[in-house]
């Protein structure tokens, strides 16, 4: 499900009253126009990623750019044969 129009896009405070390029930025938060071209540090639980947001990345969420989670290893299994 979306957010309701009426409440507009989620935005921290602290995202509008600090410098957007230094802050760490949490994931629900949607992209503003105003930091556009500016770098951004994303913490996935790990790491900070540093994301440079572009024009295409406005009005999505931080957290759909840091990804939290590995991608599975495929290998495939080797049958022993039996000399009995």
């Amino acid at each position: 499900m979306s957010r309701s129009k009426w409440k507009g896009p989620f935005l921290k405070n602290t995202l509008i009253k600090k410098n957007l390029i230094t802050s760490e930025t949490p994931r629900n938060s949607i992209i503003p126009a105003t930091c556009l071209g500016t770098f951004i540090n994303i913490y996935t639980g790990k790491e900070f990623k540093k994301i440079y947001i572009s024009q295409e990345k406005i009005g999505l969420k931080f957290g759909s750019f840091a990804y939290t989670r590995k991608g599975k290893v495929k290998t495939k299994m080797v049958q022993k044969k039996n000399n009995i």
